[in-house]
């Protein structure tokens, strides 16, 4: 038994080495892709020890596939956030959610916090009514097309407002 797993080792790193740039190809520098891919051909190899190159490959890709397919992610591709349920605890409060996700690190100084809040609050202020409207549904988690029919506005307006949003929170935030 010892010496067919040495031998599946063996078959193992030398077909690794030779699938090495196309288990790059397929999973680039994420780890867990590596890892669904060596753990493909281990299973292929295990499968049959004379397997070929492409029968190889054609298991790295389908066991990559399958992953990022099957995955319970938010951030995967085909999932809606529809599904997302987004559970505050105070719903009425909204600016100090805001402020509280400016403050990076929640290990701050308290004075350092406490500048970050005001910092933020000036930054509400200094907003218009559409503006403060969109931050506030955006931090409740709705989508675009949703905060565009609340606010009844046309799309053009709607990203016209939000393309003008994004320098005043770079300028604001940036210093």
């Amino acid at each position: 038994m010892t010496d067919e797993i040495k031998e599946l080792q063996e078959t193992f790193q030398d077909k690794m080495k030779v699938l090495e740039r196309f288990t790059y190809y397929r999973a680039g520098k994420n780890d867990d892709l590596r890892q669904e891919a060596l753990l493909a051909t281990w299973t292929g190899l295990q499968k049959d020890k004379n397997a070929t190159d492409s029968y190889l490959r054609t298991r790295i890709r389908w066991q990559i596939r399958g992953v990022h397919r099957h995955s319970f992610g938010i951030d995967t591709a085909y999932r809606k956030r529809d599904d997302i349920e987004f559970i505050r605890s105070n719903t009425s409060d909204i600016d100090d959610d805001l402020c509280l996700a400016y403050v990076v690190n929640i290990h701050q100084q308290l004075d350092e916090q406490v500048i970050a809040k005001m910092d933020t609050e000036k930054f509400l202020n200094s907003l218009d009514y559409n503006e403060h409207q969109i931050v506030q549904y955006k931090l409740e988690g709705m989508r675009d097309r949703d905060i565009i029919h609340e606010l009844h506005m046309s799309y053009k307006r709607y990203y016209d407002i939000k393309r003008g949003l994004r320098p005043k929170i770079a300028e604001h935030f940036s210093a």
